[in-house]
């Protein structure tokens, strides 16, 4: 009997643990923002990003996130928007890091607009992203993503801000 009981509490204390484990669950929020390099169109520039995610199930979300970046100088302009659609994993319930962590991978989906010199769209882009967040209260993290892809960074890095809603 006693064997039992230990396992039930064993058995509770370990899904309990497990379970503490995911630092956003379904239905959770948050919004992310900073800046970062991009490599649009050939051209590299440090620019600003806002995004949000929405956690659809546990350890998946689906969001948005827009970038602007401007280059200038020698008698031309460029603005280029991009707006890109997210879809990230987050493995920390998979591989048992810290709730205060998040590690997670993805793919994301956009199109940039250019204003100014060159003014039009480009072509739809596929990326890839890795990145991670600490969390130093249950609201506030500092974020770094690294991608592959024009719009994902352009084989660069974004360096921001995350906020739980």
């Amino acid at each position: 009997m006693k064997k039992n009981l230990l396992l039930v509490v064993i058995s509770v204390m370990t899904m309990n643990f497990a379970f503490s484990q995911a630092p956003i669950t379904k239905g959770d929020k948050q919004v992310n923002f900073g800046f970062g390099n991009n490599g649009a169109a050939g051209f590299r520039s440090n620019g600003i990003y806002v995004g949000m995610d929405y956690c659809i199930m546990d350890d998946l979300t689906i969001g948005g996130k827009l970038g602007i970046n401007h280059w200038g100088g020698d008698g031309y302009s460029l603005t280029i928007l991009s707006p890109t659609i997210i879809a990230d994993y987050h493995f920390n319930t998979l591989i048992g890091i810290p709730s205060q962590f998040d590690f997670y991978a993805g793919a994301d989906l956009g199109m940039p607009f250019y204003f100014g010199v060159g003014s039009g769209t480009g072509d739809f882009d596929l990326g890839t992203h890795v990145g991670g967040r600490w969390y130093w209260n249950e609201k506030w993290g500092v974020n770094l993503e690294l991608g592959l892809g024009i719009l994902s960074g352009g084989n660069g890095a974004q360096l921001g801000v995350s906020m739980k809603l």
